[in-house]
């Protein structure tokens, strides 16, 4: 039997019409190469553009865009995706673990309550040497985001007090420049 009874007409690999259709489709689709003319100087065009472009760039011609940033940036320049707050509120939503589970159910209609009281059994003695592994990781995670939370507290707190030495900094330097301004003036 050869490909094309197997595979029926213009399915085979040896069926000649469907391997030209193939290739005429592939150099359809095939990037095109085009030769340059015979005396072009490639290097010397590029070069005109690109003094070109730096003419329009100086005459601000071109208008650069902003880079496109969803990162949310402290005053410190530290980088979030998702602010704190929202974030605090995701972990605090997750620090707290479901003991209880799914309740159990089963579809099946004829041993479905067998079933079930056999995963209650069973769930019932696994829980007795995992919950208290549980507690303690739900403990820990409560914990540790009140910490972060306070953490945050502080920081922002900081960041207060950093925009106020700032502000101190520069109302001085203004006050500073006066005062060097006025001494140049008296002889």
């Amino acid at each position: 039997m050869t490909d094309n009874e197997k595979n029926g007409p213009g399915e085979g690999f040896g069926d000649t019409e469907s391997e030209a259709a193939r290739l005429s489709d592939a150099q359809e689709n095939a990037p095109r190469i085009i030769r340059a003319p015979e005396g072009l100087d490639v290097e010397q065009i590029m070069a005109e553009i690109r003094s070109l472009v730096q003419e329009k760039r100086a005459s601000k011609m071109y208008v650069e865009p902003e880079p496109e940033s969803s990162v949310a940036r402290s005053s410190f320049g530290a980088e979030w995706v998702i602010p704190v707050g929202e974030e605090l509120d995701l972990l605090r939503a997750a620090a707290r673990l479901d003991l209880e589970g799914e309740p159990i159910r089963s579809h099946r209609p004829h041993i479905g309550k067998l079933v079930v009281a056999w995963k209650k059994f069973v769930r019932f003695w696994v829980r007795k040497y995992t919950d208290a592994i549980f507690l303690r990781q739900s403990f820990f995670n409560t914990k540790l985001v009140g910490t972060i939370e306070k953490l945050e507290q502080r920081i922002d707190m900081l960041e207060g007090e950093v925009e106020a030495l700032r502000r101190e900094v520069a109302r001085l330097r203004r006050g500073e420049q006066k005062t060097g301004d006025e001494k140049k003036n008296q002889p």
